[in-house]
């Protein structure tokens, strides 16, 4: 469920998957199980590609949330259905990295860190200060490494000297 790490990622993994499939197996079938309710990253481009380079090729199914995964049976268990593939990549819910965790930065949804965005420094562990991936993105701030970039700018320029 977003926010993923890099948004389009598990979608642009999705074109990636086709393309091979569309060279060397054509006749395969890419079945996408999103927990969020609709594409959450440039999501016109997607469909576009899915419905016209790899049209017939991928069954896109929003508001399928994992409840476990079937490895012996190559099956993925959703909260009201199951669904079996001859393969399966499945992409965890992401969240900010270990150290954050353990060091009691994370305190948004228990899986991002939030911060005081003039500083970028943590609302948890004052005189840490977090950037990118980690942090629960403000509203329409995609997590990027030019984002990345602009936080380290603010955090360096707001810190003391």
């Amino acid at each position: 469920m977003a926010p993923y790490r890099c948004p389009p990622g598990p979608y642009e993994r999705v074109c990636q998957v086709a393309d091979y499939f569309k060279k060397s197996k054509p006749k395969s079938k890419i079945i996408v199980l999103d927990s969020n309710p609709d594409i959450v990253s440039k999501a016109g481009l997607f469909r576009a590609a899915w419905n016209g380079l790899y049209k017939g090729m991928i069954d896109y199914r929003p508001n399928s949330e994992l409840a476990d995964v079937d490895v012996k049976g190559m099956t993925v268990k959703l909260t009201f259905d199951s669904v079996k593939g001859d393969v399966l990549n499945v992409v965890p819910p992401h969240r900010a990295g270990d150290i954050a965790r353990t060091t009691g930065l994370i305190t948004a949804n228990q899986r991002w860190c939030g911060v005081d965005w003039l500083t970028m420094e943590s609302v948890a562990v004052k005189g840490i200060h977090v950037l990118g991936d980690a942090t629960l993105a403000a509203p329409a701030m995609p997590k990027s490494a030019s984002i990345t970039n602009q936080q380290a700018k603010v955090c360096a320029l707001r810190s003391p000297r």
